[in-house]
């Protein structure tokens, strides 16, 4: 009987064992099912936040899209506008066109903005403000600082502000620049120092030329101007320093070179005058 007994408790010791083992198994196998549900919730998240982000995503850059077209098409209407009052001669009018639509750019300086900026140094070089207009043009020049328009529309400011030697260091418009110089001076009577200014400028002119600076026509055109400018000047200070026949000189190689105008034809009749009034004392 007591191994009876015995035999019974030892079988159901090991069921227990048995069932110990088991549940600790099913437990295991429970907790692998769970964590593998975790981790296919944690799945359809993140594909569900990344669906909701794309289409987020496109349905704003789609409206950032229709903003962006919206607004450049209003910036391209101000343009027109400016460019417009412009050609009225409403240079007022015409920089607060440009104004509006240079806003919103960021500072950002592409090809509209450019022309937008171009078009505003001009008419504020029209009207008169040449400070704001050179301020424009080195805008421009901080984008393409060997930009030549850039620099001659800076050089034009300059001269009309009297910055000579800040316009000679843009090596742009030389010979314009000591012609305006050399005007400059002869109104006030500095006949030496404008005679200096007017043989820089010729030799300038003739260095390019020898260079053979491939400019455009409108930029031979302003140097020719220039250099006929420059030598009807300097007959002019040879007038004013007493030297007539020198002056003479300089005025009918001037009209043989560059033709007859009433200017120049009135001056040759009085310095021819002047001679024979000389010759005759």
């Amino acid at each position: 009987m007591r191994t009876v007994e015995a035999l019974e408790v030892l079988e159901e010791g090991k069921n227990v064992e048995e069932y110990r083992r088991n549940r600790k198994q099913y437990g295991q196998v429970r907790s692998r099912a769970m964590a593998r549900r975790r981790r296919r919730r944690r799945r359809q998240r993140i594909l569900l936040s990344a669906a909701l982000f794309l289409m987020m995503l496109l349905t704003g850059g789609a409206v950032f899209g229709v903003i962006r077209y919206r607004d450049m098409k209003e910036r391209q209407a101000f343009a027109i506008e400016g460019i417009t009052a412009a050609k009225q001669g409403d240079y007022d009018s015409a920089i607060e066109a440009f104004n509006h639509a240079l806003k919103n750019n960021k500072e950002k300086i592409g090809s509209f903005e450019v022309q937008v900026l171009l078009h505003r140094a001009e008419a504020e070089y029209k009207m008169g403000d040449y400070r704001m207009a050179r301020d424009t043009y080195n805008l421009l020049r901080e984008k393409d600082e060997e930009n030549t328009v850039y620099k001659k529309g800076a050089a034009l400011c300059m001269m009309e502000m009297g910055e000579y030697e800040t316009a000679l260091e843009l090596g742009v418009l030389v010979p314009d620049i000591y012609n305006r110089m050399a005007k400059a001076e002869i109104e006030t009577g500095q006949y030496d120092l404008a005679l200096q200014n007017i043989e820089s400028g010729l030799t300038a002119a003739v260095s390019d030329e020898e260079a053979g600076q491939e400019e455009e026509q409108e930029g031979r055109k302003a140097d020719s101007t220039a250099v006929r400018e420059l030598e009807y000047n300097r007959a002019v200070v040879m007038e004013y320093k007493g030297d007539f026949a020198e002056a003479l000189r300089l005025l009918e190689e001037h009209m043989e070179k560059y033709g007859a105008t009433e200017n120049v034809e009135r001056e040759i009749a009085f310095l021819r005058t002047r001679q024979q009034y000389d010759e005759v004392e």
